[in-house]
């Protein structure tokens, strides 16, 4: 991702999709550059920060179809049997979240 911003320093958002990112779907891709461009500094201090920090970050609500309190709610129940080691699957947190 830093090696595409920095190529789109110096070049448009076209140009630089064809360059770094050669697909069939340009448009998408252009809205994945432009959408890079504006976190540039996020991704540049995960960069800095080592591969540990190299996960996507999502703040609460952002691109959800729960409410707020509802998604918080559901991270408590996940939360909850942590200490004792038992994981959630994935079919138990579909059929909470109903």
């Amino acid at each position: 991702m830093l090696r595409v911003l920095k190529y789109l320093d110096t070049s448009t958002v076209a140009a630089t999709v064809a360059e770094c990112i050669p697909s069939s779907n340009t448009i998408s891709k252009q809205r994945q550059v432009n959408a890079w461009k504006k976190l540039r500094a996020v991704i540049a201090a995960k960069v800095a920060g080592g591969s540990r920090y190299h996960q996507r970050s999502r703040t609460l609500g952002m691109s959800a179809t729960l409410s707020v309190e509802v998604e918080e709610q559901l991270v408590r129940w996940i939360n909850e049997p942590r200490p004792d080691g038992v994981s959630v699957p994935s079919m138990m947190l579909k059929l909470q979240a109903q």
